[in-house]
This record gives structure tokens, sequence and C-alpha cells, in this order.
């Protein structure tokens, strides 16, 4: 290999060999001023049907040289090792094969991920906050911002380098496939332990939720040291990761990010983030997931605010009481909450008691009702937030990720709260509100208010005088006094018995039609209703396994 070197590149001394590959050797070399890497990569052309004289394979060699040139114009950029140049060389050319050595020049590295993370376990939570959004943007600009979409089918520790500045960096150029070139695995450079299930189990095509599965293992490497159920075989890991989520073991990862590495690690792809534009969104909603627990809690309770955010927040820290072996951290009763995995901001409704239906009707009032605290979705459920949980967006009215989810059956939305329990990985008790729950919160705690806010629609509601016949983004009308927004118009909202789902059993009858008679209630009115059907106490009952283009959904959280 030094005689291949020092002939295209004579000018500098072969110092180490640093790494060995499927593909090639990388060395260490340095001339007067500088250190490079250089990757000695070895080209073998048969003979084939397609390619039998002499000429053709030597054609075919420096085709397959230019090539590699082309290919890396396409890729080169931030997050990608710097090449400086190639060089063909040692050509030899018989009737049966031609061959010649790719040299490639390329920057030197110091060290790469797998021995950064070892020598320094644990790393801050700022660091190790900060690989995971280098390596996310990186692949983030590989799948969608170049001429083709690239995916890295070999994504591992070992193969992403340190650069100067700390970031990450894709050092081995051959685990970058272009999407549209694959078929199945078993044409895909890939290492058994950092590969997502499909590959193995079902000679899957790669694609960008196999290499989101791969990012969470290495997302849980740098905060762990090692792989999850690192004892294990494939075989045992994958039953595992199909079991439920993966365990942690160092007790200051932020949660958000804590239940990113679990979607991540999702064994059904649909149910991990679509892409990494949505995975670094997430990484990036807000500065305070970097730090620890305590640091990121505010000293008090977070206000309630009159826009909507994806933001991950935090809230004031209590404990509360799960199965043995289960620790959550929550926020006291009274404070506003924001849920870390998808942002969704909850108002707390204290406890009380009140008189359901008409507050001015004719007839008698209904016997009180008493309630303890809960906390309530600040908006509807959105057309973003259904997408990250369930990987699909079934609304009839698209147009923004902040426009409520519609056309969704009672049986979707309970399927909705079962995975955002999981993907919290159990911490938090959400349910859909009864329709006592319901109308409480939308009379601010059961004042006589006949929409949630007050007496005129226009103010609080989009309602079929005002809509245009079409849902709107949420969180434009004015809130009630418990500052929850939509509770009247833009979209009804299912209710259901208020208690938590059992996540682990039956989710559903097979047939949609052996429930055809079963209803449910669905309070609030919607964008398509008259401002009479948006009060506060009217009620609707639907078929529970149908779904409308004006019905969707709002969670509550138990303390």
């Amino acid at each position: 290999m030094e005689k291949i070197i020092r002939a295209c590149l004579p000018t500098y001394e072969i110092r180490e060999r640093i790494g060995q590959g499927v593909y090639g050797s990388v060395y260490r070399v340095r001339d007067r001023f500088k250190e490079r890497a250089v990757k000695v990569v070895p080209i073998v052309v048969e003979r084939s049907l397609s390619c039998q004289t002499t000429a053709e394979l030597d054609s075919k060699v420096s085709q397959d040289f230019h090539a590699v040139e082309a290919y890396y114009e396409k890729i080169r950029g931030p997050g990608v090792v710097e090449v400086y140049d190639f060089h063909l060389v040692d050509k030899e050319v018989t009737d049966r094969q031609a061959q010649a050595h790719l040299v490639i020049l390329m920057q030197l590295c110091s060290e790469n991920l797998r021995d950064f993370v070892l020598d320094r376990h644990p790393l801050s939570p700022d660091s190790a906050k900060a690989l995971m959004v280098s390596l996310a943007g990186a692949l983030r600009r590989l799948s969608m911002e170049v001429v083709d979409v690239f995916v890295l089918t070999d994504l591992k520790p070992g193969n992403l380098l340190i650069g100067s500045d700390g970031g990450l960096l894709i050092g081995d150029l051959g685990g970058l496939k272009r999407l549209g070139t694959m078929t199945t695995a078993a044409n895909t450079q890939f290492s058994l332990n950092w590969c997502a299930p499909e590959f193995i189990l079902q000679g899957a095509r790669p694609d960008i939720r196999s290499a989101v599965f791969s990012f969470g293992l290495v997302a849980y490497y740098i905060w762990e040291g090692c792989l999850p159920h690192e004892e294990d075989d494939f075989i045992e890991r994958v039953r595992k990761f199909k079991e439920g989520p993966v365990a942690f073991c160092r007790e200051d990862i932020p949660d958000p990010i804590r239940s990113l590495i679990v979607q991540c690690l999702t064994h059904d792809p649909k149910e991990r983030p679509a892409d990494f534009d949505a995975l670094l969104r997430r990484l990036t909603a807000d500065p305070s997931i970097g730090r620890t627990r305590a640091a990121a809690a505010p000293s008090s309770p977070e206000p309630v605010h009159e826009s909507r955010s994806d933001a991950f927040g935090t809230g004031r820290q209590d404990r509360i009481d799960l199965p043995p072996g289960r620790r959550v951290t929550t926020v006291a009763p009274g404070a506003a909450w924001t849920d870390p995995s998808l942002g969704l901001r909850f108002v707390w409704v204290p406890d009380g008691q009140f008189r359901p239906g008409d507050p001015w009707g004719q007839s008698p009032s209904a016997d009180p009702v008493g309630l303890a605290g809960f906390w309530m979705g600040t908006f509807p459920v959105t057309q973003g937030e259904w997408q990250r949980v369930m990987g699909v967006n079934p609304a009839h009215f698209q147009g923004g990720a902040d426009l409520p989810v519609e056309q969704v059956s009672y049986d979707d939305a309970m399927d909705f709260v079962r995975k955002l329990i999981r993907l919290t990985l159990r911490r938090y008790r959400f349910a859909l509100p009864t329709e006592d729950q319901w109308e409480y919160a939308a009379r601010s705690g059961g004042r006589k208010q006949a929409y949630a806010g007050g007496d005129i629609a226009d103010l609080v509601a989009w309602h079929r005088g005002n809509s245009g016949l079409a849902t709107h983004p949420v969180g434009l009308r004015q809130p009630n006094a418990l500052g929850l927004f939509d509770m009247s118009g833009n979209v009804m909202e299912w209710c259901g018995d208020g208690q938590v789902p059992d996540v682990d059993g039956t989710q559903r009858e097979t047939v949609a039609y052996d429930r055809a008679g079963a209803r449910r209630p669905a309070r609030g009115g919607s964008c398509n209703a008259p401002p009479e059907a948006c009060r506060t106490w009217v009620r609707r009952l639907v078929n529970s396994a149908l779904g409308y283009s004006t019905l969707g959904l709002r969670l509550i959280r138990l303390p």
C-alpha cells in the first residue's frame, strides 16, 4: 500500500494505518505543513457478457472511478468528511478482469464516535445532545437537500468521526447509498448490531425509517456508552425491542430526549419519526432539553401562553405513584404542563362542582356533579401531532400541521392515546375526557357560559357563519378563562369514560360493523355547525367506528 500511496502522493509520508474496513484501508499521512487521511480502495471489474474485451474492461474501471467522483460531488457538504482529491493508480487489465486502486485524500479526524464516547463516558447532557443534533442535521441534509436522496445504511459509531468543531462527520462514504438504487438489504452494506430489525427478519428495502432506527441506536450509545440489550444476541434484542421500550440507566437524560430515542427504536417502522426533518425539529424545539431535569425546571409554574407552540417544555416536578420499578416526574396541580414527547400543552382544571346542561334551561337542572382536578389539552390534537404519533395524516382539511386532526373514529382516538402513553414510557396517564369533564372545563370551571369563553360565538368559535365551512389552525380564537382554545367550534371532540386505557390489551374489534350500533358522545360543535350547536352543553352521539371531517379529539391527563 505504501507504494500505491507514494505513486500519487509523493510529498506525503505515511505515519500509520488508522482504519480497516470492508472496502479499503485508511492511513494517516503528512507532508511539511499538514496531516491528512488517505483511503485506498481496490476496484475490480470481472469479464461479463456486457464487458468482454480488454478495452471494455479498461473503460469500465475508468467509469467506476468517475462515478465515485460524481457521487462525492453530490454528497459533499456539512456533516460529511471533506475529500480533497481522487487518484486512480496501479491499473492492470487482462482478458479476464481489470483492477486498480482508488486513492482518496481526505480530512484527518483524530477520533471516531465510538472511542470518543468510551474515553469520556458519561458525556454531559449538553455534549450528548449536541452530538445528536449534529448527526440528525447531516442525515437530514443528505435525505432532503441533495440532488438525490441518500441514506447511511451502515450507521454506527465507528463510521462517525469527530470534526475539528466537535460535530459529527460521516466518515465511511461507502455506506451512503442513493435510495432509489437499493432494492433489499441483500445489496446493502450494513452492520448487524446497528441495523433495523426489518433488514434481517424481512430482507426489507432500506428507507428513511430504517435509518431512523439506526440513529436511535447511535443516540442511545451516545448517552449510555453501549447498545440497548447489548448482552443479548441479535434475535433476542429484536424480541425485546418488540416487547416494549428500551430501558435507560442514566437519570439525567431529559424526558424529551428519552422519549425521542424510544420512538426511534420502536419495532414497527410506522411508529418511528417519519424523517430526519421531524426528528431534528424535535431535538431543537427548546434549548432547555439539553439540560438535566433539575436545571431545566423553572422556579415557578409555567404560564399559559395564548399562541400554539410545538416546543418541548418543562414544569414544576413532584412524584406520582407508578408500578414498582418505575420512576417518574410530574408537575404539581395548579401548574400548566407540557408533554415532553410531543410538546402537547395542558391546562390545569381545578376540582369543583357544577350542574351539567343548559344553565338557563326552563326544565329542572341536573344534579350537581363533583369533579377532581385534571389537566386538559390546551388545544385539540393537531394534524402534526397525530402524524408524529401515528405516522399518517387522515384529515380531510389538510394545509398545515396546526390544523386540528379530523376524520378519526373513536377507535382511532383511543389508539392515539395508547401509543402516546407508550411513547412517554407510561409515565403519564392520558385519556379522553368524560362528558362532565369536558363540559366543566369548557365552561371555565362550571361557570354559566353559552360558549367556551363567553356568550358571543364569533369571538371564541369557528362555526358555519364565519369558518368558510373549513377548519382553521388551532388557537386563533379567544380562549376561555382557563386558557383552553377551540372548545367551541372548529372540530367536535370525542368524549370517553375518563379512564386510562389498557395499552397492552385488545385495542379494537377486528370488524367495524361489529359495533354498528355503538355510539359515543362528541362535544363542542364544529366549523360546519350553526352557532347554537357549538354551545357548551350541546352533545351529539356518533357511531364510534366512523370518522367525520368535523370530528377530532382533545386529551386529558390525570394526576
